[in-house]
This record gives C-alpha cells, structure tokens and sequence, in this order.
C-alpha cells in the first residue's frame, strides 16, 4: 500500500543521509498515530536493505526493537519485520540485547495464539473464525528461524520457554 511505499522512500532517504533523517524518525518512534510509528518502523527495514546499513548504529536498531512491545499489530509486525531483517543483515548486534533478556520475552510473546484477536464472522449460514493475529505469529515463527541459523546469536537463544508453549 501507500504506506509501505513512504516507508520505503523514508528508508532509502535515511540510507543515503542517516545523520540528519534518523533522529527524525527515533522522535516518531512515540507518536500518537499507530500509522505513523508503523511507517517509520518499517523504514528502518528499508534502510538496513542498503548498502548504507552499517551506518545505523546499534543504539538505534535497539529503540526501534522496542517497538516490540507496542500495543498496536501493525506497528508490531513491522517490527518483528525489522528484527528479521537485522538479523540476516547484522546478526551480531542482536547479541547483547538477545543476552540482556529483553528481546526474547517479547519475541515469544508474539509466538502465542491470542483469544482476543480471534473472532467469528457471520457469512449467512456459516460461521468462519478470524484470526487477526495470524500474520503476527507467521512473523514471529520466521523471525525464530533466521535467528536460529545465525550462529552468532543462536549460541546465546533460550529455546525452552519457546519450546514450552
């Protein structure tokens, strides 16, 4: 959609002129708007695509994580999204906060299945269940995946408590 397309040229901008454009996207990292926070989420996905990735610094990949923990999907998914993309692209700087203990927690969370994001629609005589946070654990699982063929990071992964749900 549109908003995949900004988010892309916000990214490629921020890969050509990191300096001036990621403060600018950090700071709207806490916006009102859940599009916004999306947007900017999935332009640091763009931006870790070019050859410029190496000028993000691990500070900044670490506040973009945290929007892990953000309470609206998209924004979510696009940072699990993101996460992905850091690690095929610079699996290293996921060590320390795999190692700190604050990604993983969030990271499994999203591997569950959530009542509440599952309703019924009436299609005439048929019922069919709905599930809006399908695409959120699909990232989830695919995320898990590339950080366990990592080596660098699937020394320091603890697998039981994903294992355990």
């Amino acid at each position: 959609g549109v908003r995949n397309v900004v988010a892309e040229c916000i990214g490629r901008l921020a890969a050509a002129a990191p300096g001036p454009v990621l403060p600018e996207l950090e700071s709207r990292l806490s916006h009102a708007s859940p599009n916004v926070r999306s947007v900017v989420v999935h332009a640091l996905r763009f931006t870790l695509t070019e050859e410029a990735r190496r000028a993000v610094p691990p500070s900044t990949l670490h506040k973009f994580l945290g929007a892990l923990g953000d309470e609206d999907l998209k924004v979510r998914r696009g940072a699990l999204l993101t996460l992905n993309c850091i690690a095929h692209s610079r699996p290293a700087t996921l060590r320390d906060p795999i190692s700190g203990g604050e990604l993983l927690p969030l990271l499994y969370g999203e591997t569950a299945k959530r009542p509440e994001l599952v309703h019924q629609v009436d299609l005439g005589p048929f019922k069919h269940f709905v599930d809006d946070g399908l695409e959120l654990r699909k990232a989830a699982f695919e995320c898990m995946d590339t950080l366990l063929s990592k080596p660098v990071v699937r020394e320091r992964l603890q697998v039981s408590p994903l294992v355990a749900r």
